[in-house]
């Protein structure tokens, strides 16, 4: 059931000698602003047009593409007052920043990791990598944790 909201400003008439006063309120449907397909993610919706308004009550739902990760809510909804229930979300890449390795260090130069991409890591003399000597990044973090035991 669609909400309704008065443009008028005033919410009354009353019956005079001389007539009615005030003009018939007018009521609109409560609509929200079309939601942009923005950078990096798709939006899921009912909405059967891209710049389409929504009615109150209808539910936009985000999802990023491959390689990025959700920060914000994943969906958002067209309140009563015609605002939506939250900002939208944004879409960032997934990374991971070169780790730290106790009794450890780095074979691979970067600084910076995108998702998938591989650290390569050795152990000191006398430690050991408790799995492999390299870690994925994922949308998680490394995986596994990168250690030297």
């Amino acid at each position: 059931m669609s909400e309704y909201q008065m443009l008028s400003d005033n919410n009354f008439r009353e019956c005079k000698a001389e007539g009615w006063t005030n003009d018939i309120p007018i009521c609109e449907v409560v609509k929200c602003l079309p939601v942009t397909e923005p950078e990096n993610r798709r939006i899921i919706s009912s909405a059967t047009e891209p710049d389409e308004e929504y009615y109150s009550g209808q539910v936009v739902q985000f999802e990023c593409n491959s390689g990025f990760r959700l920060e914000g809510h994943k969906e958002i909804y067209c309140s009563e007052n015609g605002h939506w229930s939250n900002e939208k979300p944004r879409c960032v890449e997934i990374s991971c920043t070169s780790p730290e390795i106790r009794n450890g260090y780095s074979v691979s130069l970067k600084k910076i990791y995108k998702e998938n991409e591989i650290f390569q890591y050795k152990c000191n003399q006398g430690f050991e990598n408790s799995e492999r000597g390299n870690a994925t990044c994922t949308s998680s973090g490394w995986s596994p944790s990168p250690s030297c035991e």
